[in-house]
């Protein structure tokens, strides 16, 4: 015949049947499905990964550094350095760096790569 599968591991089931013995073991059974402690909030720990103060600084330097990799490098890199910075200063951190870095590579490409050309 068929036999029907248990709901239950084998440890849980023992709880249940302790419990239902009456065993003194002053046990809470919910105790495994439910969490113990709260989840952490960020505004509770004070601490904050990335402000978005500054984020319309360093988008504006992404941009600036991405059309130095294609027209003017020599204008449009140091531009979005120097944005990116402000965007860091500001509190957009990993925006920041985007554009500062991609303006360094933009302007160090143009640097190595002018002699070839001219």
């Amino acid at each position: 015949m068929y036999e029907p599968r248990a709901r239950w591991t084998e440890g849980e089931a023992d709880v249940r049947d302790r419990a239902r013995a009456g065993d003194s073991a002053d046990e809470e059974l919910a105790a495994e499905i439910v969490p113990t402690t709260a989840p952490r909030r960020e505004e509770d720990t004070g601490e904050q990964s990335e402000r978005t103060d500054g984020s319309g600084w360093a988008i504006a330097g992404i941009i600036l550094s991405v059309i130095s990799l294609f027209v003017l490098p020599f204008l449009f890199a140091p531009a979005g350095v120097i944005v990116g910075y402000v965007g860091h200063r500001q509190g957009a951190r990993t925006l920041a760096w985007w554009a500062i870095g991609l303006g360094l590579i933009s302007l160090l490409g143009a640097v190595l790569l002018r002699p070839f050309f001219f």
